[in-house]
């Protein structure tokens, strides 16, 4: 019975890790890892998503108080993009998507600006 276990998570983690849809062609812009003041969001082309944000208090950035999400992509709905497995999910507004300043890649999702830092 013990053998059951470790081969049941390994089942589950490839169903999870299957989940994903991977970025679609329209939206590869989006693939990168960006960091902002307040945020940081990865997306993998193969539609792996990790979001951080740190809370801000006056004027202070307090970065031991974080929320995330780390999960597969599950859709893209215009602009905006969801994270999640099945009912657990987070939808993100992009408040402008992917667009070239100088020579930066920058967006902005959730009231973050974040700037492209990838090679």
């Amino acid at each position: 019975m013990a053998i059951l276990r470790p081969t049941f998570l390994m089942v589950l983690l490839a169903c999870v890790a299957g989940c994903a849809m991977r970025v679609p062609f329209d939206k590869l812009r989006y693939v990168g890892d960006w960091q902002g003041e307040t945020a940081h969001l990865l997306i993998t082309p193969q539609g792996y998503v990790r979001y951080e944000q740190w809370v801000v208090k006056g004027e202070f950035l307090q970065s031991e108080f974080r929320t995330g999400m780390d999960g597969p992509l599950k859709a893209f709905d215009g602009d905006n993009f969801t994270v999640g497995i099945g009912p657990v999910s987070s939808h993100f507004i992009v408040d402008k998507p992917p667009y070239l300043d100088g020579d930066q890649w920058k967006m902005v999702v959730r009231k973050h600006e974040l700037v492209r830092i990838d090679p």
